[in-house]
């Protein structure tokens, strides 16, 4: 009973591990659109890109836009990413 027990939880922390892993691969592969394209950007974060703080409501989007332009104001463009 004990061996049967072990085997799913290895089997259930297996397909969750996984699951996450494919999470994380579909909310990431489009960040390195902007580098293809040879435009500045500011490097996002996993599954909520570039705007964390908004998610966390720590800031609204217009501070949080703010914020990014004025980091890159020498810059004529800059990318962000929203979510993915």
């Amino acid at each position: 009973m004990l061996l049967i027990l072990q085997s799913l939880a290895f089997y259930l922390i297996s397909v969750i591990a996984a699951i996450f892993i494919g999470l994380y691969f579909y909310f990431t592969r489009n960040f390195n659109f902007w580098q293809k394209l040879g435009i500045p950007y500011v490097k996002p974060t996993p599954f909520v890109g570039n705007l964390k703080d908004c998610v966390l409501l720590k800031t609204t989007i217009g501070e949080q836009l703010q914020r990014i332009y004025n980091e890159h104001s020498d810059k004529p463009y800059v990318g962000i990413f929203s979510f993915d």
